[in-house]
């Protein structure tokens, strides 16, 4: 049971972050790829660190609010769960059409456009 949670958890994570990634480059125009590749292979290292600390002190919070190591886990656990969950919100703000660059059109489909902004510049 442990090894199929491991799995479906890695599977999940990589899914994720690969289709995270493909939105990101998927309006960069062709010559900015390599820096914004290492933009965010940058950022992603902070914030790496930044998850292993909140949850190393959600596990210190909750050795000290509870019993034992058992309960202190649960709460880092909890924490872990809430902390994954955020990005949620920033994924349900996405524009329907964001990474439409980077996907097929089937024939006979309607591509809405939606503002950029050299769009917005435009109307200036």
């Amino acid at each position: 049971m442990i090894a199929l949670v491991a799995m479906l958890g890695g599977v999940a994570r990589s899914v994720g972050l690969s289709g995270y990634a493909t939105i990101a480059f998927s309006e960069t125009p062709q010559e900015r790829l390599s820096d914004a590749n290492a933009l965010l292979a940058t950022s992603h290292q902070p914030a790496t660190g930044l998850g292993v600390a909140i949850v190393t002190a959600a596990l210190r919070g909750g050795a000290a609010l509870t019993d034992g190591p058992r309960s202190a886990y649960a709460v880092a656990f909890a924490a872990l769960g809430v902390l994954c969950l955020l990005p949620t919100a920033g994924a349900l703000r996405l524009h329907p059409t964001a990474g439409d660059a980077v996907r097929t059109v089937v024939p006979g489909q309607r591509r809405v456009p939606h503002p950029t902004v050299s769009d917005s510049r435009k109307s200036e």
